[in-house]
């Protein structure tokens, strides 16, 4: 039987809470891991609003591979089906976001920003892949 925790991470503004600063950025922070060789952070990323930004830094804050696509909905599907990823424009869910990660990785940041009222972001179902898009921890137990 597999064990999964069900949910998702997601950050944003109301219209109830502390007040707005407007370079408030919010930082989910990995624990400290080694990777023994390149793979895929997979996940899928939450945004309906012009404005957010979430970006994936690897190490360290200067090294921000990944940022959210466009929400332009035409081009951010066609980013998607280039990068072999997944879209759906109706439900805000822009799915399987890749960040490659070399081998000896120690620290992934998700760091979003440009958060003003009544905007939100999530992301969900975070997972390592292979180069191959496999499973990567099941892969590293079959060698």
């Amino acid at each position: 039987m597999e064990n999964r925790i069900s949910g998702y991470a997601y950050v944003g503004r109301d219209s109830g809470g502390a007040p707005l600063i407007a370079n408030d950025i919010f930082v989910m922070e990995s624990a400290r891991f080694h990777l023994n060789r390149t793979a895929y952070l997979t996940f899928d990323l939450f945004q309906r609003s012009v404005g957010p930004q979430l970006r994936v830094c690897v190490n360290n804050y200067k090294n921000c591979p990944y940022a959210n696509p466009p929400l332009d909905s035409s081009i951010a599907m066609a980013q998607q089906e280039a990068e072999g990823g997944e879209a759906s424009a109706s439900s805000g869910w822009v799915l399987n976001q890749r960040v490659l990660l070399k081998k000896g990785v120690e620290k992934v940041f998700f760091v979003a920003g440009r958060l003003k009222q009544n905007l939100f972001m999530a992301v969900d179902n975070l997972r390592l892949e292979s180069l191959d898009f496999e499973d990567y921890c099941g892969a590293s137990k079959r060698r």
